[in-house]
């Protein structure tokens, strides 16, 4: 889910300036930017609910500033437009899996022990680790902790790339 949320908030912000500077393709575009929002939303994802909601702000109002300075004033139908349709696909996949995940109270509950344990996985095999995505399936023999479900990440990419392919991989 964060992984896919980065790809989305990179394009986002070009769909985003198109929608409010193409009019012929205005429609189109803030399709393309309410669909990508909820993607974020459908996903989860903490951060790139946070980061999406901070770039749309972000290029509409540079839109608008563009705007004005050309002349050509960005029309409140498209801003409108654009919100209505984010808000409408958004509470379409729904907000409650997201704003649960915003309710936790330690969201961060088990990855001080998850990156614990991979230092110890990587002070077992510092050169070579355990073999490229192997991270999920070593990790339970030196769990300290039972997270109660199955631990796919590390929750740190450099922790899990030296797991699996030691230092190696990392140079």
């Amino acid at each position: 889910r964060d992984h896919y949320s980065a790809l989305i908030e990179l394009l986002l912000p070009l769909a985003v300036w198109n929608a409010c500077r193409e009019r012929r393709t205005m429609l189109l575009y803030a399709g393309i930017t309410a669909l990508m929002y909820a993607s974020i939303v459908a996903g989860a994802s903490r951060a790139g609910i946070v980061i999406a909601t901070i770039e749309l702000g972000a290029v509409v109002s540079l839109s608008l500033l563009r705007n004005r300075q050309a002349g050509s004033p960005l029309r409140f139908r498209t801003v409108l437009l654009l919100a209505s349709l984010v808000l409408t696909l958004s509470t379409a996949v729904g907000w409650k899996v997201a704003l649960g995940r915003f309710a936790d109270k330690n969201p961060l509950v088990y990855r001080k022990d998850f990156w614990k344990t991979s230092i110890h996985m990587i002070q077992d095999r510092p050169a070579t680790g355990f073999g490229l995505g192997s991270w999920q399936w070593v990790y339970p023999r030196y769990a300290a902790v039972d997270a109660g479900a199955i631990v796919r990440h590390a929750h740190n990419d450099w922790l899990e790339w030296t797991c699996d392919g030691g230092f190696v991989l990392l140079t």
